[in-house]
């Protein structure tokens, strides 16, 4: 992934957290865990976001550890080429891993569902 598309897909990630009234910084050019930090109420979230990729095993684990750590849970959401975007729960694990959607995030981090 280029850093211009990566860039602009975390910034357009920030538009809609705000957008449904969530706070977030964006570590712009992060070599860190997380490229987005968000909360709403009591609920935190370190999110990776991917551009055409996935998250090497190093990666993840740093991710996890860093959640943990923080009381938050690790998302990693990945956009294909094509445009497709799907969101996974890297920390705290629940078992078989699932593919969630933007819905099913937003609901969570806004307290209006639980995670399966």
């Amino acid at each position: 992934m280029s850093y211009a598309k990566g860039a602009a897909y975390e910034q357009a990630l920030v538009r809609r957290l705000k957008a449904i009234g969530a706070w977030v910084f964006r570590a712009a050019g992060s070599r860190g865990p997380a490229d987005l930090v968000a909360w709403y109420g009591g609920r935190r979230a370190l999110i990776q976001a991917k551009v055409g990729g996935g998250l090497g095993a190093r990666e993840a684990q740093d991710l996890r550890l860093a959640a943990r750590d923080l009381g938050a849970t690790a998302w990693l959401v990945s956009r294909t080429a094509r445009g497709h975007e799907a969101w996974y729960l890297v920390w705290p694990e629940l078992g078989t891993p699932q593919v969630y959607r933007w819905p099913d995030f937003a609901a969570w981090l806004t307290g209006k569902a639980r995670l399966p």
